[in-house]
């Protein structure tokens, strides 16, 4: 398993990939953002993406709608530990299909602030879909995002940022497109960092099964029902918020490899 994957999203500078040569990457779109190409292998999208938003089947792209992304996620925690962005969820899925050592996020850092020309969007202006809600699980999406970098780690695969515009959601290490290698992927796990995050993350798993309750098993209205179930995410949540330092020692060891010669 060696080829890198890309996840593009909606942002304004995903533009630049429009024509960009990106055969190197299994490609995957999430909601409006397969209107960009037409070489994606798959687009991921949540229900709230209207029919005629999204593009119609082809043999060559793998269509992940809730069916096929819910049990990953529920494998790896559940809806209200993961995250609904479909960001998030384009990750966790990327991790358990997609085959590759190296994971980039591109367009996807979670930021809605129009530029200067009133874009939001690459096609103009656009809402934040379940984020412009208040619902629980899409809160914290640094602390979750720490999650699912961590989480990526122990499945032996490396996310990465390679837009990370100001303000970026995701605790990734920022790295430019065309340089994740195997030779990265592999001196980055051969780190002390690496090895360092691999502890801490199963210190925070077991943290998750000593404090989830039943409702973490319930649906939304139920689970943000229960005063009880929301102070336990945010224990969680504060845990894996507290991994930020040992995530940031890391991300620097990755960015100090791409700069090695």
């Amino acid at each position: 398993m060696s080829r890198k994957a890309i996840i593009i999203g909606s942002a304004p500078i995903s533009a630049n990939l429009a024509d960009r040569p990106l055969d190197d990457y299994f490609k995957m779109a999430v909601n409006k953002s397969w209107r960009l190409r037409t070489d994606y292998d798959a687009h991921v999208f949540l229900k709230s993406l209207k029919p005629q938003d999204r593009p119609s089947p082809t043999p060559g792209m793998n269509s992940v709608g809730v069916e096929k992304f819910s049990p990953v996620l529920n494998k790896a925690g559940g809806l209200f530990l993961t995250s609904g962005s479909v960001t998030m969820i384009a990750g966790y899925w990327a991790v358990s299909h997609a085959r590759a050592r190296i994971v980039s996020f591109y367009g996807c850092d979670l930021v809605f602030d129009a530029g200067d020309d009133g874009k939001t969007h690459y096609y103009g202006s656009g809402d934040e879909g379940p984020l412009k809600g208040n619902f629980q699980y899409n809160l914290r999406q640094e602390d979750r995002s720490i999650r699912l970098f961590i989480w990526a780690l122990m499945h032996r695969t490396l996310l990465t940022n390679s837009s990370a515009v100001p303000g970026t959601k995701l605790c990734f290490p920022q790295v430019p497109l065309d340089v994740e290698t195997p030779k990265l992927y592999q001196s980055a796990c051969a780190s002390p960092e690496y090895a360092a995050l691999l502890k801490l993350g199963g210190a925070a798993l077991a943290f998750e099964a000593e404090n989830r309750t039943p409702m973490f098993e319930r649906k939304q209205r139920l689970f943000e029902d229960d005063a009880d179930a929301i102070a336990a995410m945010d224990r969680m949540m504060d845990h894996w918020g507290s991994l930020r330092p040992a995530v940031d020692a890391f991300c620097a060891r990755v960015t100090a490899l791409v700069d090695q010669p």
